[in-house]
């Protein structure tokens, strides 16, 4: 397997936007930069993972990340979990046009997002022979401008606005989250991770196993940080995600790792009914 190396700029150390980030924040930000990224800037990225390799809590590791992407103006798509750096060119240029193709093979790896659109215009940092080769692969017509605002239309989207105007006709049914009860808003939550989940999908949720994941959505302060418990739990290939993420979650807890940890309190966080 060849060696896979990133770039860090030294000047980031006198960066004035790095200088006003905690040491944590500093590591996450480098962590980002060099752990799970790819070629181009824009790839899958795991925060359960992250913060695993970086020996924190969820909880802890969302917080900086939330800050980081801030401050420096990274995308993140929380749904196909992608993570977009806008100035990966200006810091890792292209050599030519044949060594960014390569670049953007790297793509092939990666979920279509809404985030694709924004990387296939950011060319300010390319040379004009990269940038023509960038557009190409991306799909967008050599010679003609593509305003901000004018959608880059790729194969994939058609697809995915269709799905979208489906799922807007389903929530125009739907009571809004006021009107709902908290057993109904539970059942909503569950239902929610459960339909954009891969592992979860591809599973037979029977009521007992929803009850469970219900419960992992409450302690854990919503569909965001559950699903990063059941990503943690996928990693770890157990029999049952949701029987093993719901374990971490309660470690975490009774260890006094987490923010909804209680001092002097003895026993499990969720109740976990057999």
């Amino acid at each position: 397997m060849a060696a896979k190396y990133r770039k860090i700029d030294p000047r980031v150390w006198d960066d004035e936007q790095f200088c006003q980030l905690t040491d944590l924040e500093k590591l996450v930000a480098l962590h980002a930069i060099t752990a799970q990224s790819n070629r181009c800037g824009l790839f899958t990225f795991s925060q359960a993972r992250a913060a695993e390799q970086l020996g924190v809590t969820i909880a802890r590791y969302s917080a900086a990340f939330k800050r980081v992407c801030a401050l420096f103006e990274w995308k993140y798509d929380v749904i196909r979990r992608v993570l977009y750096l806008p100035t990966w060119w200006k810091y890792n240029p292209p050599e030519n046009p044949k060594h960014i193709k390569g670049c953007i093979s790297d793509l092939h790896d990666v979920p279509h997002t809404p985030l694709r659109e924004e990387f296939a215009r950011n060319t300010q940092y390319l040379s004009t022979a990269c940038a023509e080769e960038l557009r190409i692969a991306m799909g967008i017509p050599i010679g003609i401008a593509m305003p901000i605002g004018i959608p880059i239309r790729m194969p994939y989207q058609e697809q995915e606005q269709e799905q979208e105007q489906e799922q807007e006709q389903e929530q125009e049914q739907e009571p809004s989250a006021a009107a709902l009860s908290p057993e109904q808003k539970s059942e909503q939550d569950a239902n929610h991770l459960i339909s954009e989940h891969p592992r979860l999908l591809a599973a037979n949720i029977g009521p007992r196993q929803k009850a469970r994941l219900k419960s992992l959505i409450t302690g854990a302060g919503g569909t965001v940080q559950a699903r990063a418990y059941i990503d943690r739990a996928v990693e770890a290939n157990p029999a049952s995600v949701i029987d093993y993420a719901l374990g971490i979650f309660n470690s975490e807890v009774r260890d006094g790792k987490h923010p909804k940890s209680k001092p002097r309190r003895s026993g499990v966080a969720v109740r976990e009914d057999r």
